[in-house]
Order: C-alpha cells, then structure tokens, then sequence
C-alpha cells in the first residue's frame, strides 16, 4: 500500500487527472456498450406477438401491448384484465408510500391456484387499483414459436415493454 502511495504522489497532479479522465471515458463507453448488448436481446421479439398466459394452466391473461412498467411494477392495462383473474381482498391492507396493496390476484381458472400477483392501488392517482403481475407465475407464447417460454425477471424478457414515468 505504501509503494502505491509513494508511485501516485510520484505522478504530477495533472497526469493523474488525466489518467483519471482517461479511465473514466473508458468505463462510460464499456457501460454504454453493455447496455446496448441488453436491449439488442431484449428487443428480439415484438411486443404484439407475445400471449401472456398462467404458467401452471395456460389460461390466457393479456397481450404482450397491454403490459407496461409502472415504478417497479409490471402491470395490465387490458380494462377486461380484472373478468379473467380472481381477488382476494386483505383484511388490513399493506401500506407503502407510493403504494397499497390491497390483496391478491389469482388466475381465473377456478382449478388453478396460481398467484399472479399483489392487487396494488397507486396513491399518486386517483384511487387507480391494478395487478402488479409476477413474472415467475406467468408464460409467454410469442409468434409461432412452438411451445411457452418463462422468464424469472421482467428484465430477461425478450420483448420491449413500454415504461410509463413514475
């Protein structure tokens, strides 16, 4: 640590803040690159070919157009979303400061048990209550690629999905 010390003192004050500067640019440019590398693999997919449906059952929940980022929420914007899924009401509700949530929301097959996320009630509006959806109970059938895909976070989706200001 002492040599360190000794080699950076050694150096006139503005090589160093040139190096630095240096560094600095190299980071920013490595950053900017890798956030480039993400977005060209999530955006390998077009929004309006994805079906998001339950992951247990398969029963239809949305478009992948009707879902939007809201905060740190993912939610529905489908008005028909809350006929397809069921709520259970909290007795006392969870308090946030941007946010309560109200209860639960389950799929809509009254087989399937399936948890798709907290009903949340937004308090920077007026009184606007939606399903803050989970990506871990959900399926995506996108275009006519056989099969349903999953993805453990919103993030490694491979569809772009719009963000609203929050």
């Amino acid at each position: 640590m002492k040599e360190a010390m000794k080699a950076v003192n050694a150096i006139s004050g503005d090589d160093l803040c040139d190096r630095i500067k240096e560094r600095q640019i190299q980071l920013i440019n490595d950053y900017k690159e890798e956030l480039k590398r993400k977005e060209k693999r999530r955006n390998t997919d077009e929004a309006h070919q994805v079906d998001v449906v339950c992951k247990e059952c398969k029963s239809f929940v949305c478009y992948g157009t009707d879902l939007l980022r809201k905060g740190t929420n993912y939610i529905c914007t489908d008005p028909e979303f809350l006929t397809r899924v069921r709520v259970q009401e909290y007795q006392r509700h969870q308090v946030y400061r941007d946010t309560d949530n109200t209860g639960l929301v389950y799929c809509g097959d009254p087989s399937c048990r399936t948890q798709l996320g907290p009903m949340v009630r937004f308090k920077k509006e007026a009184n606007f209550s939606t399903c803050a959806l989970s990506c871990k109970s959900l399926a995506f059938k996108i275009g006519t690629f056989p099969g349903y895909t999953t993805f453990k976070i919103w993030a490694r989706c491979s569809f772009p999905i719009e963000t609203e200001p929050y």
